[in-house]
């Protein structure tokens, strides 16, 4: 059996108990058009109860602070089985359900059973469901795992902005102390110019002229028998 109570807050549910026969089994059918939204579209109870809550009328919350309580004995293991994945525990959920019904404006079971069944059918024509995902089979794995032989791309030339630029190094300067040569002496140039030396020529040939010109004179004379004395000094000279 499972039992739905509050303390406070939810006693508007009493009303639909009041005018509602076998009330129980009237929750219970909301709970499996829930569970079966849940199930269609694999979300969690929460996850019904928020499709639905678009397409219904809601209004504000009645407050009635008295007990409440509803007992489910219709199908008790498939219920504990679906309530088992409610995120806010088994009676969170419960009293999410009690709080969806005291804001609708009727009060009676039925009728408020009839308009979540709608709810949930309105529900179902505006979501898409996506196809399932088909598994690969093992012939598909094994093709798709062959490796193929790699495609060799052409070589290409490089060109002219591939190849390497030179690069110029400068030679570093020499640390080792540099050899310093021997001045050579200076040169001694004569002092005689070109001038000087055919002057020098010119003397010496007019000197032997002379000398030949007294030799043959004295030769003449003394064919003829005169005597020619000549200066001692011209004879030093000559």
């Amino acid at each position: 059996m499972v039992h739905v109570t509050a303390q406070s807050r939810y006693g508007a549910i009493n009303t639909y108990k009041a005018n509602t026969h076998g009330f129980n089994r009237v929750f219970r059918a909301i709970l499996a058009v829930l569970e079966d939204l849940s199930n269609t579209y694999q979300c969690s109870p929460e996850g019904a109860l928020a499709l639905i809550r678009p397409h219904l009328t809601l209004g504000s919350l009645e407050v009635v602070d008295e007990p409440m309580d509803v007992d489910i004995r219709h199908d008790e293991e498939g219920l504990k089985r679906y309530l088992e994945k409610a995120h806010l525990g088994r009676q969170g959920f419960l009293l999410q359900v009690v709080d969806l019904l005291v804001r609708l404006k009727t009060r009676d079971g039925y009728e408020a059973l009839s308009q979540i069944e709608l709810a949930a059918i309105q529900a179902r024509g505006t979501i898409v469901t996506q196809p399932p995902v088909e598994q690969p089979t093992a012939t598909q794995v094994s093709t798709q795992t062959e490796v193929s032989e790699p495609v060799q791309s052409p070589l290409t030339q490089p060109t002219r902005a591939d190849k390497p630029k030179k690069t110029f190094r400068t030679r570093k300067a020499s640390t080792s102390p540099t050899k310093v040569t021997p001045e050579k002496p200076p040169k001694v140039t004569s002092n005689k110019t070109p001038t000087d030396t055919s002057s020098e020529d010119d003397f010496g040939q007019l000197l032997q002229r002379s000398r030949d010109t007294l030799a043959k004179t004295k030769e003449t004379l003394a064919q003829t028998g005169q005597v020619v004395t000549t200066n001692p000094l011209l004879n030093d000279f000559l």
